[in-house]
């Protein structure tokens, strides 16, 4: 099973601010998340399948 990451560690992980995380989820983009409790998760697979899915090839 992946490890939970905070979102601190998920920021650092992508490369943003954590603002950026939280901009985000907000606003229902960005990587999958759960919350437990009060604190949001991140599992590293779903930042990579994130990622992935922003590759665009040039024209």
């Amino acid at each position: 099973m992946p490890e939970f990451l905070n979102i601190e560690q998920a920021a650092q992980k992508m490369n943003v601010p954590k603002s950026t995380m939280n901009f985000w989820r907000l606003r229902g983009k960005g990587p999958s998340w759960c919350k437990i409790g009060k604190r949001v998760f991140y599992q590293e697979p779903d930042l990579l399948e994130w990622i992935e899915s922003k590759r665009r090839k040039a024209a």
